[in-house]
């Protein structure tokens, strides 16, 4: 009986010893796309920052690199200046959502495409 009494006292007892723990919920909106010689992300917040990395097997210098970015609205499409940062890009101009956006990476005589939608919808 005395076991029963204890049990039921230390059961009742757990809520005000145990610190509830809160959800943390961490929303990091990263679109990644892979080419033959660089990878491309795109860091959505504000500002949205492009990273290119080059891919380890392509032994490349990214210093020599040339990167254009032109947005497509309604059918339209307009080269979208760049400011360069330590290891990513911004763009010179804040970006609407939804919005489209081609990235164009040049290296010597290698060129690469990427084509990214980014959507407003947030889960």
């Amino acid at each position: 009986m005395a076991q029963k009494f204890i049990l039921v006292i230390v059961i009742s007892a757990l809520p005000f010893f145990t610190k509830a723990v809160e959800p943390v919920q961490t929303t990091v909106d990263v679109l990644k796309q892979e080419g033959r010689l660089v990878s491309v992300s795109l860091s959505l917040g504000e500002p949205l920052k492009i990273f290119v990395v080059g891919r380890e097997e392509a032994q490349i210098d990214l210093s020599q690199m040339k990167l254009k970015i032109r947005k497509i609205k309604n059918g339209t499409s307009s080269d979208v200046g760049l400011q360069k940062h330590d290891g990513y890009y911004t763009l010179s101009e804040p970006l609407e959502l939804p919005a489209e956006l081609d990235v164009q990476t040049r290296l010597k005589t290698n060129t690469e495409n990427f084509h990214f939608k980014i959507n407003t919808n947030k889960p």
